[in-house]
């Protein structure tokens, strides 16, 4: 289960989390979210009601998988999951 929080100052009207996973690892369910891929590039959106965050606010989504490999360059509407941002005017929710 990953949980998304709204570190910023701004409400954020939708969410979108990338990663990757090695050649032998996938999602096989999921939950709180729509999961997609492309190659071994993973995303999770909001659905119709989970999308809005306060700041402050944080909501969770989850999924299953199969494989051995650990998720690495995770993103949250651009910026590095860590909370970080790669531009100094973003609103880097984490």
């Amino acid at each position: 289960q990953w949980t998304v929080k709204n570190t910023g100052t701004t409400t954020l009207s939708t969410w979108t989390v990338e990663w990757d996973f090695p050649a032998n690892t996938k999602v096989t369910s999921a939950w709180d979210a729509t999961v997609t891929n492309s190659a071994n590039h993973w995303t999770a959106k909001n659905l119709g009601w989970n999308g809005t965050l306060a700041p402050g606010a944080s909501v969770s989504f989850g999924f299953n998988g199969s494989g051995s490999g650990a998720p690495s360059g995770c993103k949250l509407n651009g910026n590095p999951c860590d909370g970080g941002s790669t531009d100094p005017g973003d609103n880097a929710p984490s």
